[in-house]
Parts: structure tokens; C-alpha cells; sequence
């Protein structure tokens, strides 16, 4: 493979972000949001999987201690700031082990590419933070930013 090098509009270098490195090969947008789409998969299954524990251990407390069921679960299953903020830290907390320790997620690994520093060394954890956490933020602007710097 070789590196296709685009000019950078003055004033989009994304703190050197879009730049190309030498001797590497960039992955697009499509192939990044694919990765996503797959991890997001995965993040939503662990979360129904969870749901459904915590249902089954409701039913036995419940059975255990007298108390009617469905109450526990309406209880656990009221979505609430702090299930909010855990359910966006799980998803951080996911992307930035495995691109931190492994250097891929399940939906880049199937995909077949790696995280790596601009440098070209292995992703750290504090990368993979720093990393997963700019995510956070370009989402919010539905990945323009990010479809921007890779464009």
C-alpha cells in the first residue's frame, strides 16, 4: 500500500492532527464509523446482557425478601443522570482499554486496523483517553470534525 497524501486547507490541521506522517496508512472516515457502528453493537449488547442479570437478580431479592417484583425492577430500570453517565463512561472505558492495551477495538480489529500514536509507537492508555474523549466531543457535532481532519 502506499500513502496518498492530500494538501491541508490553511488552517485545518486539527493540532496537526490531519497531517500525514510518514511511511503510514491512514484509515477513512467510513471504515472508522464502521468500527464504531460494531463497537456500538457490542457496547448495546453487554448493556441489554446487564439488563437482563439485573432483572433475574431482582427476581430472586424480590422472592427472597417478600417485596414485589416489578417495583425492583421499575426501580433498576428508571434511566437516571447517573445511568446516563455510566452508560457514557462504559463506552469510554471500553474503547479506551482495548485501543490502550490491545491496540484495537472488536470493530477496528474485525476490520483490520490499529491504533497507533502519531509517532508510530504503540497506543497508551492515556492516549486511548485522550483519544476516546475527543470522540465524546466530535459526536456531539455528529463527526464533522472529525470527517473534516480525515478529509
Amino acid at each position: 500500500m502506499s500513502v496518498v497524501t492530500k494538501p491541508v486547507p490553511e488552517g485545518l490541521s486539527f493540532g496537526g492532527y490531519a497531517t500525514p506522517t510518514g511511511g503510514m496508512v491512514g484509515v477513512g472516515f467510513w471504515p472508522r464509523a464502521g468500527a464504531r457502528l460494531i463497537d456500538t453493537v457490542v457496547h448495546l449488547v453487554v448493556s441489554a446482557a446487564t439488563g437482563i442479570v439485573g432483572v433475574i437478580v431482582a427476581v430472586f431479592v424480590a422472592a427472597l425478601t417478600g417485596q414485589e417484583a416489578e417495583a425492583l425492577i421499575d426501580k433498576i430500570s428508571t434511566t437516571t443522570f447517573t445511568t446516563f453517565a455510566l452508560s457514557l463512561l462504559g463506552g469510554l472505558a471500553y474503547q479506551t482499554i482495548t485501543e490502550g492495551l490491545a491496540g484495537a477495538s472488536l470493530g477496528k480489529r474485525i476490520l483490520g486496523f490499529t491504533v497507533i500514536k502519531e509517532d508510530g509507537s504503540d497506543c497508551t492508555l492515556l492516549a486511548a483517553l485522550v483519544r476516546s474523549s475527543a470522540y465524546l466531543i466530535d459526536q456531539m457535532f455528529f463527526g464533522i470534525v472529525g470527517y473534516m481532519a480525515m478529509n
